[in-house]
């Protein structure tokens, strides 16, 4: 399996990840310290997350444990939409794992990316 890697960018309000190939621990860590890094820009103003999967990203069960705790903080400090893009149904599972009870305004999967970030947009700005 490929060694994983990341993305992380803003657009005003937006965030942006790109997970690729797995993720191990030490790869969640340094995701962590890089995507808090971008939200502390933000200076406290609602957010929303765009993460996009469409490039094999997968993670270990520790690390997907780590993620709901993540997208966690999200939920309390600002993002109040979520949208994800897909290629496969074990990227879909993921998903429904790491965002399990966690009440943002609105969350929605895409399998096309454009329709995701303009769905996710279209949030933002209403």
């Amino acid at each position: 399996m490929d060694n994983g890697q990341f993305s992380v960018n803003q657009d005003g309000n937006l965030i942006t990840c790109r997970p690729k190939g797995a993720f191990d621990m030490e790869l969640a860590v340094q995701y962590e310290k890089n995507f808090d890094q971008t939200v502390k820009k933000l200076n406290g103003q609602n957010w929303g997350l765009l993460s996009i999967y469409n490039e094999s990203a997968s993670a270990e069960p520790a690390v997907q444990q780590r993620v709901w705790a993540q997208l966690n903080w999200c939920l309390h400090h600002g993002c109040d939409f979520m949208a994800f893009v897909v290629c496969n149904s074990l990227q879909r599972r993921l998903v429904d794992e790491v965002t399990k009870n966690l009440p943002f305004k609105d969350l929605q999967i895409f399998q096309n990316e454009d329709q995701a970030l303009n769905w996710i947009k279209d949030k933002l700005t209403s």
